[in-house]
């Protein structure tokens, strides 16, 4: 919905010079309405975090289910760092994930396909598949993220 209130005063840019009243009318009431909504998401959303928990267990878990599927975008980043073209890793991707969850893993499918081999070898599959790797990375990215938010609400 906020998103959406940026359209009106877009639209309203037309003029190069003078405006009257009618140009500025909808600002009148879009901006307070906008205001007021973001306000409103804040405050949800300091609820949700304030009471957000992580299960590592459950987290872990849900990642052997996975069987790699949630690990796609670092052999994506690879397979494309070494000239396969997007879509096609891509679908190669989709491809191997769409397998049955209870056979071979994602790793196990990626290390057995002649495609895949061009671009990547067994081992460097096995370290980018690595589910320890994975999270250890979004943890990294996350302490970096909120030191910086922390620097910024800080000044």
């Amino acid at each position: 919905m906020v998103r959406a209130f940026a359209l009106p005063p877009l639209e309203n840019m037309v003029q190069w010079h003078e405006r009257d009243l009618a140009n500025s009318a909808n600002e009148r009431i879009v901006l307070p309405h906008a205001i007021l909504l973001t306000d409103d998401l804040l405050g949800k959303l300091t609820e949700v975090f304030a009471g957000l928990r992580v299960d590592p267990v459950r987290m872990a878990e849900e990642i052997d289910r996975s069987g790699g599927g949630a690990m796609t975008e670092n052999l994506m980043l690879a397979l494309t760092a070494r000239g396969l073209a997007r879509a096609d890793a891509h679908e190669l991707l989709r491809r191997l994930t769409r397998r049955p969850q209870d056979g071979p893993s994602l790793a196990e499918r990626a290390r057995a396909d002649a495609e895949v081999a061009r671009y990547v070898g067994p081992a460097e599959i096995d370290g980018l598949l690595d589910p320890a790797r994975y999270v250890a990375a979004a943890a990294e990215k996350t302490d970096r993220v909120v030191a910086r938010l922390e620097r910024e609400l800080d000044r």
